[in-house]
Formats: C-alpha cells, sequence, structure tokens
C-alpha cells in the first residue's frame, strides 16, 4: 500500500507540532518561548502546508495570519517581550505573504483583491514606528503618514471612474 502525502500529512503536522512544543518548553528559564506562541506559529505552518495541497484561499488567509502571528510573538518573547513591533510586523507580513502567495500561486491578476497588502503594509509602517520611536525621522512621518491613505483612496476612486462603462 502506497503511502501518499495527504495520508502522512495529519502525522508529520503532530511530530512537527510537538517537537516544536517541545524545544519551546525544555529551553531555559531565559530562554523559554511561550507555548502558545510556538502553537500559533506551528497552526499556520499546518494550514499553509493544507494550502499548497487545496489552493484554498481560507487556509491560506488563516495560514499566513496565524503564521505571522506566530512569529511576531516568538520575536518578542525572544526580545524581552517588553516589545509590541514584532507582533505588528510578524502579523503584517503574514498578511502581505497572503497577496504574494495568492497571486504566485493562481497566477490572478496582481490588481485584484489587494485588502490584505493594504493592510499588512500599514501594519507592518505601524511596526516599524515602534521600532523606531523616538527617532526623529520617525516623528515627523508620523505626523504625515494619512496622507498616504488620502493618496491611496484618491487612486481607487480615480481607478474606478476610468474603468467604470460609460453610460450613453
Amino acid at each position: 500500500m502506497p503511502v501518499t502525502i495527504q495520508k502522512a500529512a495529519p502525522g508529520l503536522l503532530l511530530i512537527v507540532a510537538g517537537a516544536a512544543l517541545l524545544l519551546a518548553l525544555r529551553g531555559s528559564e531565559g530562554s523559554r518561548i511561550p507555548a502558545g506562541a510556538v502553537v500559533t506559529a506551528v497552526g499556520g505552518a499546518a494550514c499553509l502546508v493544507a494550502y499548497a495541497f487545496t489552493l484554498s484561499y481560507g487556509l491560506l488567509t488563516a495560514g499566513a495570519m496565524l503564521e505571522g502571528l506566530g512569529t511576531g510573538l516568538i520575536v518578542q518573547a525572544r526580545s524581552g517581550g517588553h516589545v509590541s513591533w514584532p507582533v505588528l510586523v510578524g502579523l503584517g507580513a503574514g498578511l502581505v505573504l497572503i497577496y504574494v502567495t495568492d497571486r504566485l500561486a493562481t497566477g490572478r491578476s496582481w490588481t485584484g483583491n489587494w485588502w490584505p497588502l493594504l493592510i499588512g503594509l500599514i501594519l507592518c509602517l505601524f511596526g516599524l514606528g515602534n521600532y523606531l520611536g523616538g527617532t526623529h525621522v520617525w516623528r515627523e512621518t508620523e505626523a504625515w503618514w494619512p496622507i498616504l491613505l488620502v493618496a491611496i483612496g484618491l487612486w481607487c476612486i480615480w481607478r474606478s471612474l476610468r474603468t467604470a462603462p460609460s453610460q450613453s
């Protein structure tokens, strides 16, 4: 009886999840990663593996967001747990991953269904701003970044008017 990846996948995922949790829980007291962060990242990886076999957009969305959040939580724990920027950047990167992976895997147009890209970039910018915190450059950027939202909104309106069917 041949073993297929579909039959072996649940077992492989349990092995990976168990090994990841074992590493997280058995680390020295100062280097221990919270089990919730590891479970989140492993759950995201499991959804992404399932997406690779099904190309289900729901699995891609769940997997990329969980993977980004879990990775952000792990980096946050590794940096002392007192900073929030890794979680923002991780979640933002997960959302950008949704957009890029969907386009590469399905060959869809790069212009359609771009909500995760926009939200992901905004979260990454907030995370970067949190990381840069008190620098002069960030204080100046922080005061003007809403102009970017206005510009994107104007572009969306211009694009919808340009592609709207003419009524004669």
